[in-house]
């Protein structure tokens, strides 16, 4: 049998009008190549007459991807033609979509397969590029009149409406691009994508699905409600005025700022890396603009103040100030005097907040120590060569703990700033007034009470509390200008106290009874009657001891105090029972309890005392080897500390080699810092 091949040799293509069916009308002659015999001479390509097939159309894109692809099952007529409508066929697998999705902007082409009824399947028929829009395309329409659109409208492109009639559309608009509208009123709008709008007036309910832009400085009024699915973010300052009749503070819709929804509530976020006790998160105003509170950053101590601190303990040289720029081999010689320099210092200019002013003492208290140790040492003739070492030790004690506690306060404060409602302190405060009024105290510090007046100094009084740290609220806000003769007092919470020897959780918290401003850790069972109107509060945190002294998170305000009254009433009754006994029975002995009486006349025996000095030179004698024991001891404790105690110049070798010597250098230099340090006395007024 001889094999059929087919080819084109007519081929229209009749574009529809839209009045007719979409479609591309195709014709075409199905010629077979292969010659037939008939008697005498072969004919060659003789047409197909009445010959079932089928013909497979596929509209290719600029880059040959099938934008659509259909087939057709058909018969020629008796002259071998077959006439068919592309966009009627059935649909291939392999079609994208249909046909009225072509999008015939870009190049095309035509590609035609044939199959024969029992052949082997479609063969390549013609292909070529498609030189017709099959539609009519309308770049621009100029409506002079009204243009009604009753069916769904896309346009995507720019819609330009310059008439001044109305523009009426009764279906659906959808604009891929950017709309602009210079005015208008809709009744329903929709926005799925960003839109741009001059003046927006709404009426009604407004839904905005995504970002809204006003870009002109002209007010934008919505007097329904505004509905937002997105994030709002609002470049500048926000104003509610809501003039509500609600003025119930039990009431919500009391309240014109109303914050739903979620776990977590509201949200601030300050410019500062530190805020301190000037950045405020939240102020509260009266009608008369007056701020009646605040929820403000904690203090820390500013670095620039504790570089300042050292550097009036150690002046740069003026070799030192240039080699920062400049490098001199050898070095020229400068008559260099470092307190010229304090006169370009402002007052207060590094001391504003707390922290940093309580630096300053603390330095200051450590650096009148070491000159009165150096004092001492002079007086002494070294290591106590005259034999008399009581002045010595005492005046190495004083400047021991006084330098520990200096240290100690710059590394508490650099692992615990916190800041406000997310920190490290715990307890609700009042400021209280101060009994002295230029009483240094620091937070931690033990003070007294009486008649509400707060010092380190009332040894006897009616309760002792503690210098809280930074509270998370503080209560009987002083004026501003009167901050400086109050001090902030932990009433309940947790806050840290500084407490001399060992603690373990659970132990008692009292004064030392010397008035220092320190604490001692006492077990329940070691407690003496008179030592319950003395607590303090219960430590939460224990401690070896092995520090001069710590920081304990101590419990304030559960009231332990209270079973002192039934207590003592308890042993009053007992006392009185004894004395009758013995008047029945001579031979009786009453073992009389200690019941309360004046605060004055309460001895050091009553109760439970520690004297730091004694901890620390212990039961020894004041000679030579006590002395060189303990400058042993304290010149490692020193070495050891994070604190870098050799930016004090000449502490170190003192204690190093105790001489009379190093003693004279430790009065000269340090008597030049005190001056230092009192022209720049900084104050809280």
């Amino acid at each position: 049998m001889k094999t059929l091949y087919t080819t084109l040799i007519l081929f229209f293509i009749n574009l529809t009008l839209w009045s007719q069916t979409d479609g591309i009308s195709y014709q075409a002659v199905i010629i077979d190549n292969n010659p037939q015999e008939i008697p005498g001479v072969d004919v060659q390509s003789n047409t197909l007459p009445n010959k079932e097939l089928i013909v497979r159309f596929t509209i290719l894109g600029a880059t040959d991807i099938i934008e659509y692809q259909e087939t057709h099952t058909t018969q020629t007529d008796a002259f071998g033609m077959i006439n068919l409508m592309i966009g009627k066929g059935d649909l291939t697998l392999e079609s994208p979509g249909l046909f009225n999705t072509v999008y015939w902007a870009n190049e095309k082409s035509l590609k035609v397969d044939i199959d024969v009824m029992a052949s082997e399947g479609f063969i390549p028929f013609s292909i070529q590029a498609l030189t017709y829009i099959p539609y009519v395309k309308h770049r621009e329409i100029i409506a002079t009149s009204t243009l009604d659109v009753d069916g769904a409208t896309n346009l995507n492109s720019t819609l330009t409406v310059n008439n001044q009639s109305n523009t009426l559309l009764t279906g659906d608009l959808t604009v891929e691009g950017t709309a602009f509208f210079s005015d208008g009123v809709f009744e329903n709008l929709t926005v799925n994508q960003n839109t741009q709008l001059n003046t927006l007036t709404a009426d009604g309910v407004t839904n905005l699905n995504n970002s809204l832009n006003v870009f002109n400085a002209k007010p934008t009024a919505l007097t329904g409600n505004l509905t937002v699915d997105g994030i709002s973010n609002f470049n500048n300052r926000i104003r509610i005025n809501a003039d509500l009749d609600e003025d119930d503070e039990d009431d919500y819709e009391a309240y014109p700022l109303q914050v739903a929804g979620s776990s977590q509530g509201i949200a601030i976020k300050l410019n500062s890396n530190n805020p301190d006790r000037s950045h405020n998160f939240v102020s509260f105003w009266n009608a008369n603009n007056d701020a009646v509170g605040r929820i403000e950053g904690n203090d820390y101590l500013e670095p620039v103040a504790l570089d300042f601190i050292f550097d009036l303990i150690d002046p740069p040289s003026v070799l030192d100030l240039i080699g920062l720029f400049v490098s001199f081999n050898p070095g020229p010689s400068f008559d260099f005097d470092p307190d010229s320099f304090l006169e370009d210092v402002f007052v207060n200019e590094f001391y504003a907040n707390d922290f940093s002013f309580e630096a300053y003492h603390h330095t200051q208290d450590f650096v009148l120590s070491i000159n009165r140790f150096g004092v001492n040492l002079i007086a002494a003739t070294g290591l106590c060569a005259t034999g008399d070492c009581d002045d010595a030790i005492w005046s190495f004690t004083d400047m021991f703990f006084d330098g520990i506690q200096l240290a100690e306060y710059y590394l508490y404060n650099e692992v615990n700033i916190g800041v406000a409602f997310e920190s490290g302190s715990a307890d609700y405060a009042e400021w209280l007034k101060k009994y002295d009024e230029d009483e240094f105290l620091s937070f931690g510090d033990v003070v007294g009470v009486r008649g509400g007046l707060i010092s380190k100094s009332f040894v006897h009084a009616e309760n002792y509390m503690i210098v809280s740290q930074n509270p998370l609220i503080s209560g009987a806000m002083p004026k501003k200008d009167e901050e400086y003769l109050f001090e902030r007092i932990a009433f309940m919470g947790q806050v840290p106290v500084k407490v001399i020897g060992k603690v373990n959780k659970g132990d008692y918290i009292l004064p030392t009874g010397r008035g220092d401003g320190l604490a001692i850790a006492v077990a329940s069972k070691q407690m003496k009657i008179k030592d319950y109107q003395r607590i303090i509060g219960v430590a939460w945190q224990a401690s070896e001891g092995d520090k001069l002294f710590s920081y304990i998170t101590t419990a304030v305000g559960i009231n332990t105090n209270d079973m002192v009254g039934v207590v003592d009433q308890m042993q009053q009754v007992m006392n009185q029972m004894q004395l009758a006994l013995a008047k029945l029975d001579t031979n009786y002995k009453p073992n009389l309890f200690d019941t309360t009486g004046i605060l004055e006349n309460i001895k050091d025996d009553d109760t439970t005392t520690l004297d730091i000095k004694k901890q620390l030179t212990g039961n020894d004698k004041k000679n030579k080897e006590t002395f060189q024991r303990m400058l042993n001891d304290g010149k490692e404790r020193f070495k050891s500390h994070k604190f870098k105690f050799e930016k004090f110049p000449y502490l170190m070798e003192a204690l190093e080699n105790p001489t009379a010597e190093n003693g004279q250098k430790l009065v000269d230099h340090y008597s030049k810092v005190l001056e230092r340090m009192q022209k720049i006395k900084p104050s809280r007024r």
